[in-house]
């Protein structure tokens, strides 16, 4: 199976954005128009003043009091967005190239996962990283920051396996489609070059296995403990470290 990575990247990000909108935002409340509630020709009424007075108290004294929402401090140039950082940085690694196997989008999600761990990792040893996330009063402190950048990995290794796996199940609905055609003798040329090639991607089928996010976020474990246990953060060494390991 052949992915195109602009493809993917499109639907992690616009599903992975909503989840983040879903986290950080309140629906508004829905207020009917007042010619919904009336109809058209609103009806006139005289009220006295001290009527006018009661109400007003009665208003006051029945209206909940709105809960005051946190002040957060942002810093909006320092304000970061793993997700997007991360389907940046997949798309820096995939560059220029088309219908990527399985095996090589993983592997490209697993690297962009682990030179922005290394370069976090490296930024707050060194002082020169300080950034902001909604919904966090503050910078973030190294602990943080690694944690959003694991819940965004987490993510988009299950998303992508999501994607893959309903492509499979598409395409066998289609295979036993056409089975059930050739057994009634309604074999259409269109089906029968369906499974024709079919056949010859089966054939040159590569292996993917069944649990593709727990292989993508693995890879990503083991690199955190070569990064862990050697502390070197010079490019070579994190290519090193990358080039070691393999989602499968």
């Amino acid at each position: 199976m052949k992915m195109d990575p602009a493809y993917l990247q499109r639907n992690l990000q616009e599903n992975l954005l909503l989840m983040d909108q879903d986290r950080y935002t309140k629906p508004a409340a829905q207020v009917k128009d007042r010619a919904d509630l009336f109809g058209s020709n609103p009806v006139k009424v005289d009220i006295s003043q001290e009527g006018m007075a009661q109400y007003r108290k009665t208003i006051q004294q029945n209206t909940p009091k709105a809960e005051e929402a946190p002040m957060l401090s942002y810093d909006l140039e320092r304000l970061t967005n793993h997700s997007i950082e991360l389907s940046a940085r997949v798309n820096e690694i995939n560059a220029g190239r088309k219908d990527l196997t399985v095996k090589e989008y993983a592997n490209s999600l697993f690297q962009a996962y682990a030179s922005l761990y290394a370069e976090i990792t490296d930024g707050y040893d060194k002082g020169t990283r300080s950034v902001y996330s909604w919904g966090v009063d503050g910078p973030l402190s190294k602990e943080e920051d690694l944690a959003k950048l694991d819940e965004a990995f987490k993510s988009h290794a299950q998303f992508f396996e999501t994607i893959y796996q309903n492509h499979q199940e598409e395409d066998q609905k289609r295979f036993d489609q056409s089975l059930q055609e050739a057994a009634l003798g309604k074999l259409s040329s269109s089906t029968l070059k369906y499974l024709q090639d079919l056949a010859q991607k089966r054939e040159n089928q590569e292996y993917v296995p069944s649990n593709i996010a727990e292989r993508i976020l693995n890879a990503g474990e083991s690199f955190v403990s070569k990064l862990s246990a050697h502390k070197d953060f010079t490019h070579n060494a994190i290519m090193n470290y990358i080039s070691s390991i393999s989602v499968w």
